[in-house]
C-alpha cells in the first residue's frame, strides 16, 4: 500500500523523539502561557511606577498689558502653581485594584500553563496510542493479505468457495482503509502536539519511552479533594475576578470623591510691587458623583460574583467527571483485556482446529480472526484513553495546593 502524500509530507523531516516529561516541560513554549507571562510582567513593571499622588501639579501664567495710567503702563504677569489632593483615598484604592488585577493575571497564567500541559499530555498520549495502533494494523494487514493469498490458491484448487474468497479479499480492503484512518489520525495528532509545544508543522515529533504510571488518591479521599475544588484555577479565577472588580468599584468611587486644591499665585501689581496669594479650593461631589462609571463597575462586579460561585461548582464537576473517566476507562480496558480478547483468541483456536480436522469451514475462522485482531486494536485505543484520563486527573489535582502570588 502506497503512503498518502500528506503522510510523506509529514515525514519528509525526521520526527524528533519526544518523551512525555519533555512534552510537559516544553508546553510552556505555547503562545498562550508566554502571552500571559508577558502581560503579567508588563503589569508588574508598570504598577511599580504608580504615583503616590492623585493629581499632577498645574502651573498657570497670565501675561497682560497695563494700558493706564500712563506712568504705570507696561507688562503685567500673574502666575501660580496648584496641586490637587483627592480626599477619597484614590491612591490606595488604585494600588489595591492593581494588586488584585495582578493576582488575577497570575492565576490566568497558571490556568494557561495547566491548559498547555493538558493539551500536550493529551496529544502525546493520543499519538503514542496511534503509533502502537499503526504497528498493530500493519501486522493485521499482513495477516489479511496472507489469508487472502492462501484462500485464493485454495479456491482455485476447489477447496473453498467464492464466498470465502470474497470474505478474505474484503478483509484486506477493510484493513487497508483502517490503516489509512490510523495514519490520518496520526498525522493530525502530530500537528496537535507540535501546536501544543509552540512549534511549526515543519518540526514533527514522535513519542519516545512509555507513558507515566501516575499515582492517584484512593477512592476514600475523593470527597475531601472534591471539597477543595476551589483551589483549581477555574474556581480561583472567578473568585479573583470578583475581587478585582470590587476593587475597581472602590477605585471609581474614589476618583469621584472630594478634591482639595492648594496653590500659590504671584501677581505683579505695579512696576515696583508684587502680590503673593494663597489659593485654596474644595470640590465636593454634590451634583455629579460619577454614578455612570460607578454603576458600570458595580454591575460588572455583581456579575463576577455570581460567576465565581458557578465557577466553584464547575471546578467540582470537572474533578468529578475526570475521576469518573478514570474509573470508566479502566473498566472498559479491563473488559477488553481480561474478558473479550481472551474469549476471541479461544474462539480462533477452536475454529482453527475445527478447520484442520475437517469439521469446520474457512469463513467462520476468518470472521473470528478479524474480530480478534480488531479487538486488539480497540484495546490499544482504550489503554490510551485510560492513561490519558489518569494523567488528566493527576494534573488537575496538582493544582489544588498551588498558591497565587501577586
Amino acid at each position: 500500500m502506497s503512503m498518502p502524500w500528506w503522510v510523506a509530507l509529514l515525514y519528509a523531516a525526521t520526527p524528533e523523539p519526544l518523551t512525555f516529561s519533555q512534552a510537559l516541560e516544553w508546553s510552556s513554549d505555547h503562545p498562550g502561557p508566554r502571552a500571559a507571562a508577558a502581560e503579567l510582567e508588563a503589569r508588574r513593571e508598570g504598577d511599580s511606577k504608580l504615583s503616590s499622588f492623585s493629581h499632577s501639579p498645574s502651573v498657570n501664567l497670565s501675561p497682560g498689558w497695563r494700558a493706564s495710567p500712563e506712568a504705570d503702563r507696561g507688562l503685567e504677569v500673574i502666575g501660580g502653581v496648584q496641586q490637587s489632593w483627592n480626599l477619597g483615598g484614590l491612591v490606595n484604592a488604585r494600588r489595591e485594584a492593581a494588586r488584585d488585577e495582578r493576582a488575577q493575571l497570575q492565576l490566568s497564567l497558571r490556568a494557561q500553563q495547566l491548559e498547555g500541559r493538558l493539551e500536550a499530555a493529551r496529544a502525546w498520549l493520543e499519538l503514542w496510542a496511534l503509533e502502537r495502533e499503526a504497528t498493530l494494523v500493519e501486522r493485521e494487514l499482513n495477516v489479511a493479505k496472507d489469508q487472502a493469498t492462501r484462500t485464493e490458491r485454495a479456491t482455485k484448487a476447489g477447496l473453498f468457495g467464492a464466498d470465502e474468497l470474497a470474505e478474505a479479499k474484503s478483509y484486506v480492503a477493510e484493513t487497508e482503509l483502517a490503516a489509512l484512518d490510523v495514519e490520518g489520525a496520526r498525522f493530525e495528532e502530530t500537528l496537535r502536539l507540535s501546536a501544543a509545544l509552540g512549534r511549526g508543522s515543519e518540526q514533527p515529533a514522535c513519542t519516545a519511552g512509555v507513558p507515566p504510571e501516575v499515582t492517584l488518591p484512593t477512592v476514600d479521599q475523593r470527597a475531601a479533594l472534591l471539597a477543595r475544588a476551589e483551589g483549581m484555577p477555574i474556581a480561583q479565577q472567578g473568585r479573583l475576578e470578583a475581587l478585582a472588580l470590587k476593587a475597581r468599584v472602590l477605585e471609581v468611587e474614589a476618583e469621584n470623591g472630594a478634591t482639595l486644591s492648594t496653590g500659590v499665585s504671584l501677581q505683579r501689581e505695579s512696576p515696583e510691587s508684587w502680590l503673593v496669594w494663597l489659593n485654596l479650593g474644595l470640590s465636593v461631589p454634590l451634583l455629579e458623583r460619577g454614578q455612570r462609571g460607578i454603576s458600570e463597575a458595580q454591575g460588572a462586579a455583581a456579575a463576577a460574583e455570581v460567576r465565581s460561585r458557578s465557577a466553584h461548582l464547575g471546578a467540582q464537576h470537572t474533578l468529578a467527571l475526570a475521576w469518573h473517566e478514570v474509573e470508566h476507562s479502566l473498566e472498559q480496558e479491563t473488559a477488553l483485556r481480561e474478558h473479550l480478547l481472551p474469549e476471541l483468541e479461544r474462539l480462533v483456536a477452536l475454529r482453527q482446529r475445527a478447520l484442520e480436522s475437517g469439521e469446520g469451514t474457512l469463513l467462520p475462522l476468518l470472521v473470528a480472526q478479524r474480530r480478534a485482531l480488531q479487538t486488539e486494536r480497540q484495546l490499544c485505543r482504550h489503554e490510551g484513553r485510560r492513561r490519558w484520563s489518569a494523567v488528566k486527573l493527576w494534573l488537575l489535582l496538582s493544582q489544588l495546593s498551588a498558591e497565587v502570588r501577586s
